[in-house]
């Protein structure tokens, strides 16, 4: 058979075109909720040129998600890995790292702060009819399985199915391994300079499997 031509790992419109494909029709697998084991533990998942989701265990114990993104300028709550820490110090508000523990999520720009549940409970100088419950954190599309933490980015109110999708090919192993109860005991990043679909293709293609 024939292969991809070149250009689909080297002209950026096609890794854009990928980019946005994924974030519109793909379950992504975030993280294990051992790493948020108590209430206001949060990461933010990132995906792509800007895509930045904050998953975080509320204080009832539950697991949300919601976009990166303070409902007042658009500013982001939390740092992404390529932003600088604040230094200046002046600023009266820090903005939170990329994760952590904290009961509220407070944006630099304006101080618009929000709960763990993604409920505004505090925004300073609105007019008088401003209704706070209806400027709240943007829900992300989150499903658990067996621990495993899933996200779907677009903004569509439903997403693809997840278990047509996802779990119905996954679940039967995670079950069997009980991979629900296990704890992340070390990470590591391998930074892969190449497209994306190199790897995946390289993981995907079964020559030296015997």
């Amino acid at each position: 058979g024939t292969t991809i031509p070149a250009e689909y790992y080297l002209a950026e419109e096609h890794y854009l075109r990928d980019e946005a494909f994924l974030k519109e029709n793909q379950w992504m697998f975030a993280d294990h909720v051992s790493r948020i084991p108590n209430a206001g533990d949060y990461f933010v998942f990132q995906f792509g040129h800007g895509e930045s989701v904050i998953v975080v265990r509320n204080q009832a114990g539950e697991v949300k998600a919601f976009h990166n993104v303070c409902r007042h300028r658009g500013s982001r709550l939390c740092r992404h890995d390529a932003d600088s820490v604040p230094s200046d110090p002046r600023l009266s508000v820090k903005q939170l790292g990329q994760d952590g523990s904290s009961p509220v999520f407070r944006c630099p720009y304006h101080a618009w702060t929000y709960d763990t549940d993604g409920s505004l409970i505090y925004a300073y100088g609105m007019q008088d009819d401003f209704d706070a419950a209806d400027n709240g954190l943007i829900p992300c599309h989150l499903r658990i399985a067996e621990g495993n933490i899933f996200v779907h980015l677009t903004a569509e109110a439903e997403p693809p199915d997840f278990d047509e999708q996802v779990g119905n090919d996954i679940l039967p192993v995670l079950e069997y391994y009980g991979v629900g109860g296990l704890k992340v005991a070390a990470r590591q990043t391998y930074p892969i300079y190449g497209n994306w679909k190199l790897a995946l293709e390289n993981f995907l293609e079964c020559y030296h499997c015997g």
